[in-house]
């Protein structure tokens, strides 16, 4: 899923989604899409009786006056009690809905959207953040599945500040942790095990970690004895994977996080 931030004009084709709040606040694209629509989005919000309680949808269709496909108001719940946590779920629920719709693009249009716990930056790199962590699909053995059944939702932009790229920035990498650690839990194990684990971890050296790979000889010089003793029931040798990461400031106390992982056998002797 790609995503995008800008502060220009909303794009004239997609899907655009604006939050609503009970106290009745609005990203500022309520208000010029209304005006365009002729009062669509009033009339629509009236006709169904919308409140804006927390994750309530109300989808307007093709509203008269602009190109987009739909405008998606969801609710937000109150102001005062918005957290970055609900930031992140309204995300993640925007794009399970569109998800299963034909969508191509979609636009959540922040603009002016701020919260007491929350500043507009933040608050827009939240939603984007929920949004591409809901949007993960493993579909790389998935080979009966018809194109028309899988999600056309390719790319969101976020529309907000212009300090909401720069938040983003570290849950982009969060994101790519996530995403990489899921690939990893879904193959299956002929595809992953010890040896091609240790692979994959070794290609993490082109982003500056260092990484060192023991194998059984080393293992057992360690008197790894019952970590070995778990890999005796596989026909795949065991591995141990040791990375290193000085990123923090010269001085700072080193953070050391310690595992296993098992390969489930992909056959057994």
């Amino acid at each position: 899923m790609q995503v995008t931030f800008s502060t220009a004009a909303l794009p004239k084709t997609g899907a655009i989604i604006i939050p609503v709040f009970e106290d009745g606040k609005k990203a500022k694209a309520y208000q010029d899409i209304n005006a365009k629509t002729d009062g669509a989005l009033d009339r629509a919000a009236k006709a169904a009786s919308y409140k804006p309680k927390k994750g309530r949808f109300l989808e307007i269709m093709s509203p008269a006056g602009i190109g987009n496909g739909r405008v998606v108001l969801i609710g937000a719940g109150a102001t005062k009690d918005f957290t970055a946590l609900d930031a992140e779920a309204l995300g993640g629920r925007v794009i399970a809905r569109l998800q299963a719709s034909r969508e191509k693009t979609a636009v959540f249009a922040l603009d002016g959207l701020s919260v007491k716990k929350l500043n507009a930056g933040e608050m827009a790199a939240r939603v984007a953040h929920g949004a591409r962590m809901r949007s993960y699909r493993f579909d790389k053995y998935r080979t009966t599945v018809e194109k028309d059944d899988k999600p056309a939702l390719t790319k969101i932009a976020v529309h907000s500040s212009a300090g909401a790229k720069a938040a983003y920035a570290p849950h982009e990498k969060i994101g790519d942790g996530v995403f990489l650690t899921r690939d990893l839990v879904a193959e299956p194990a002929n595809v992953l095990y010890p040896d091609s684990f240790a692979k994959r971890c070794q290609k993490l050296t082109a982003l500056g970690v260092k990484v060192k790979v023991l194998g059984v000889p080393e293992m057992k010089k360690l008197g790894m004895g019952s970590l070995l003793g778990v890999g005796l029931g596989s026909e795949k040798p065991s591995r141990l994977v040791a990375m290193e990461w000085m990123g923090g400031k010269k001085g700072d106390a080193p953070l050391a996080l310690v595992g296993k992982g098992v390969t489930i056998p992909a056959a057994s002797r």
